[in-house]
């Protein structure tokens, strides 16, 4: 049983480096980590349509069911299982079934607007921050969508024009003021994990 589960926020811009780190941390911690994505809590695209999908912002607080990430940061806080949601980015929706998920003694919440927002900034016990220069992000960003989630890069190039960086200067970095703690994103993940942990301890 999990008393009183901590409650950590991890944020930063798109492909700053929270998901690596994100990943170290479950490698150190184990089974007393659990890792909650934002990404999974997206609300889906109310229209499929290539021009609908091309034109939706998803950087901004609105895109995402903040209600429903709420709820479950309350249940996993008083020992209650979750049923998590998974969101599809190919298919720009939310995947048919959720996974339950057991409440674990640290429950760490990473996305890009968790300290924006402040329904979900307020349930963390401690706040981090990764910070990265726009070029390594949009390089990063470009290496996972065209690989991993088959965009083109002059969509990718595009969205990050016209969505991800305006979103960045007007939700993201200003939330770095909420951050009990900077991370530089281009240095090594293992180096950031250490100095995470030294704040868990």
């Amino acid at each position: 049983m999990v008393d009183h589960a901590r409650i950590i926020g991890l944020a930063g811009g798109s492909c700053s480096g929270k998901g690596h780190l994100s990943e170290a941390l479950r490698a150190s911690l184990g089974d007393d980590l659990l890792v909650l994505r934002l990404d999974d809590y997206y609300l889906d695209v109310p229209d499929h349509c290539a021009a609908a999908i091309a034109a939706h912002n998803y950087d901004e607080p609105a895109a995402f069911d903040v209600a429903l990430l709420a709820s479950h940061l309350d249940r996993l806080s008083s020992d209650l299982a979750i049923d998590m949601p998974s969101y599809d980015f190919t298919l720009h929706r939310r995947r048919d079934g959720t996974a339950r998920v057991a409440p674990r003694s640290i429950v760490l919440v990473e996305g890009i607007l968790v300290l924006a927002i402040e329904e979900i900034r307020s349930r963390c016990s401690l706040r981090v921050f990764v910070a990265s220069p726009p070029e390594v992000r949009l390089e990063r960003r470009l290496h996972r969508d065209v690989r991993e989630r088959g965009r083109d890069e002059a969509e990718v190039r595009q969205r990050f024009r016209e969505h991800v960086g305006a979103m960045h200067d007007r939700y993201v970095e200003p939330s770095r003021t909420y951050a009990d703690l900077v991370l530089d994103g281009t240095r090594d993940v293992a180096e950031n994990a250490a100095e995470f942990l030294r704040m868990l301890a």
